[in-house]
């Protein structure tokens, strides 16, 4: 992969990472203003990010080995965007579990 792939790469996942963080956000307001269940859609959205995120986890990991098999120093410069990744991703984990928590707070309820 050329420096130039490797940067065209890099900027699309700090793209990606920008709209997750939108999304953590959105998502964050429907949590913080619904009360009760949340919209199936709405979880189905967390899922969906999820798994987006722990798709782009492993492509990075795969282009950060490759890197690393060259340049030690380029992969540890590089190394940052895999923490970015790792907590949007938690971020967004976290935000499910709260909207699931609800959901079985409100299944409780209602038994």
């Amino acid at each position: 992969m050329t420096s130039h792939e490797i940067a065209d790469r890099l900027h699309l996942t700090a793209s990606r990472i920008a709209q997750w963080k939108l999304d953590a956000e959105r998502l964050r307001v429907i949590l913080e203003q619904r009360q009760g269940p949340m919209e199936p859609l709405i979880l189905l959205d967390v899922e969906e990010t999820s798994g987006a995120i722990y798709r782009e986890i492993a492509a990075f990991d795969e282009l950060l080995a490759d890197i690393d098999r060259t340049s030690h120093a380029a992969a540890g410069q590089i190394a940052e965007v895999g923490d970015a990744l790792r907590l949007v991703l938690l971020t967004i984990t976290e935000l499910g579990t709260e909207m699931y928590g609800r959901q079985s707070a409100d299944a409780l309820q209602t038994a």
